[in-house]
């Protein structure tokens, strides 16, 4: 009974410790088609994912352009 016991509080301190250890960035789901994209870290080489969005490119300083010349300016 007792080690059921320890079971039950070992659980409880696994499933805290993740939630509240973890800095979890959660990004959208959806594909922006750009042509290309620049960014800081790569010396503003072109460079052609084919779909991606800002969420995942936060903080490096990077620039999506689509084929209609439109930049968008990713937040840093």
């Amino acid at each position: 009974m007792a080690a059921k016991g320890v079971g039950v509080i070992l659980v409880f301190w696994l499933l805290a410790s993740v939630c509240f250890s973890q800095n979890v960035k959660v990004c959208p789901l959806y594909c922006l088609e750009v042509e290309y994209m620049t960014c800081k870290s790569t010396g503003n080489e072109k460079l052609y994912p084919g779909c991606t969005n800002c969420c995942f490119l936060a903080g490096k300083g990077c620039t999506l352009y689509f084929s209609s010349g439109n930049p968008q300016t990713c937040p840093t």
